[in-house]
């Protein structure tokens, strides 16, 4: 079982080479989980962090890193909201 901290190094392993978003590449220090996935929230940090709204990812994916395999997957929300809606924040 991997911690929500091996999420987001493993998050940033797989995006931050190929991240084509305007801005700088940023993991959140926190995120939401489920019994079986961590939500990671990744975008450009001056959105994130500055709060500009410039930078927003509108309709980008959610992503998620399976508790058990490390595997790190894009979400659409709205295929699974209920679920996303239910998860617990973490830090």
């Amino acid at each position: 079982m991997i911690t929500f901290d091996d999420a987001k190094r493993l998050a940033d392993e797989a995006l931050r080479d190929t991240w084509d978003g305007h801005g700088t590449f940023y993991v959140a220090p926190t995120g939401f989980e489920d019994a079986m996935e961590f939500n990671v929230i990744v975008g450009a940090r001056e959105a994130l962090v500055d709060g500009d709204a410039r930078y927003v990812e509108v309709g980008g994916l959610l992503v998620v890193v399976d508790k058990e395999t490390g595997a790190v997957s894009r979400r659409v929300y709205l295929d699974d909201r209920v679920r996303f809606d239910s998860m617990v924040r973490v830090a």
